[in-house]
């Protein structure tokens, strides 16, 4: 008989144990255990993105990071002793600990063990267990949909920011552009453009799914924001991840038939453009203009891609986690690495590190688009958020060629909202529902 171990009454001054029947995990089940390590995990968000201790530097000694990570972790550990599954097992979550595994291999073989150590424990691993808080914690669409509100109105302060600091003059003197917002994964202006442009996706679901006027007012505030925020930061990278997303939307509107919504769509990129600043246009025309370059940053990161693909053919199996830079030219300049995620993962941690990054973006963004496509769901939003996350990837593949990000937050959280997505439409899905109903008329 299949079951779970769990006390019983005590007998003769010991602990009895019976055999109790395995409960189907479900929604109610989630629900009921992990709500105040979900509290804490939206509390960690709003850290990272907003980082409330650059607004209030007597905050910076309490280390609120540090702190709200420790009490996601343990809450979640209190949830599992008191029933809460430990993790979701799925394809791509062992392709996560795979890829870590990976990392942490590659630490003794490193071209600087110590550096890669260092930045394995600084930065890697945080984004290892966002990824693994996100994953287990978003447990039903209602969870979902609170932190999607949570990450736009994080996302439309660090918009605002980089709106306000352009508007001050705070921009920078040669290329242009806003300077960015506080937190560390947006204080340069390309991270802004990105990380608002992966968000964009996710704020146009809860326009579109908004019942009420006002929640539609806020959303479409927040969306005008973002492309604001996005525009001002000049970032090219981000312009095309931008336009990247613009066609994926317009090319799944087109196939679902509403042509309308395509139209509305060009036209606000258009008049997106249209009030955009003068010299935005010479930056986006350096993509293909070297001349127009004022920087030389374009031909700088290219020849990084260069070096970096020369660097995987003579070490294929990685420098080691992130010291790929230690065999790129400018490495005495502290160059922080190639700004390609693909070429930067593959250096670093090998053809093998490189293949498997390639299969856990790919498995996650073909799983949204397996989801999307289910009209057996048609009931509930899951079509919907997967077509955002979809989206959403798609901004950050293409944004990603030009960025360093690939151990980083945004990443991380993303792929930590994919896999609870995909296990939530696994269990809330009609199909699952009848399958669950027939195993317990059959009992």
């Amino acid at each position: 008989m299949s079951g779970r171990i769990v006390p019983s009454d005590v007998r003769n001054g010991e602990d009895a144990l019976d055999f109790a029947p395995l409960q189907p995990w479900t929604t109610t089940t989630s629900e009921s255990g992990g709500s105040f390590a979900f509290a804490c995990l939206l509390f960690l968000t709003f850290v990272i993105y907003v980082a409330p201790q650059m607004i209030f530097p007597m905050l910076e000694p309490l280390h609120l990071a540090m702190v709200s990570a420790v009490l996601g972790v343990g809450a979640y550990a209190h949830a599992v002793i008191r029933g809460h599954r430990l993790t979701i097992i799925s394809p791509e979550i062992k392709l996560v600990f795979w890829f870590m595994a990976l990392a942490i291999v590659s630490i003794p073989f490193s071209a600087w063990p110590g550096g890669s150590f260092e930045f394995f424990n600084q930065v890697f691993i945080k984004s290892i267990i966002v990824f693994f808080l996100v994953a287990n914690l978003l447990t039903s669409q209602d969870r979902l949909r609170i932190f999607f509100w949570a990450l736009a109105l994080f996302q439309a302060y660090n918009a605002y920011i980089g709106i306000d600091r352009y508007a001050s003059g705070d921009v920078y003197s040669l290329r242009g552009g806003s300077k960015g917002s506080y937190s560390g994964l947006t204080s340069d202006a390309n991270d802004l453009a990105l990380s608002l442009t992966m968000a964009i996706p996710v704020v146009w679901y809860l326009f579109e799914s908004s019942k009420s006027t006002f929640q539609k007012f806020i959303s479409g505030g927040i969306l005008v924001l973002c492309l604001a925020g996005v525009v001002l930061s000049y970032s090219r990278g981000g312009f095309l991840a931008l336009l990247a997303v613009f066609l994926w939307f317009a090319y799944r509107k087109i196939k679902q038939g509403k042509k309308r919504i395509v139209v509305a769509a060009v036209l606000a990129f258009a008049i997106t453009l249209l009030l955009a600043p003068g010299s935005y246009s010479d930056r986006i025309f350096s993509i293909v203009d070297d001349s127009k370059d004022a920087t030389g940053s374009a031909t700088s990161r290219w020849d990084a891609m260069v070096e970096a693909s020369k660097i995987i053919v003579a070490h294929p199996l990685g420098a080691g986690l992130k010291m790929h830079n230690q065999y790129l030219p400018c490495r005495y300049i502290g160059c922080p690495g190639v700004h390609n995620v693909f070429l930067e993962v593959t250096a670093d941690l090998g053809v093998a590190g490189g293949v498997l990054f390639l299969m856990l973006l790919w498995k996650l963004f073909a799983s949204m688009g397996r989801i999307s496509l289910d009209r057996r769901s048609a009931r509930d939003e899951i079509p919907r958020i997967a077509e955002a996350m979809q989206a959403s990837f798609v901004a950050f593949a293409v944004g990603g060629f030009f960025l360093a990000l690939a151990y980083m937050f945004p990443l991380y959280y993303l792929m930590g909202i994919a896999v609870a997505l995909k296990d939530v439409a696994d269990r809330e899905s009609p199909l699952s529902e009848s399958g669950s109903n027939e195993s317990v008329s059959e009992s």
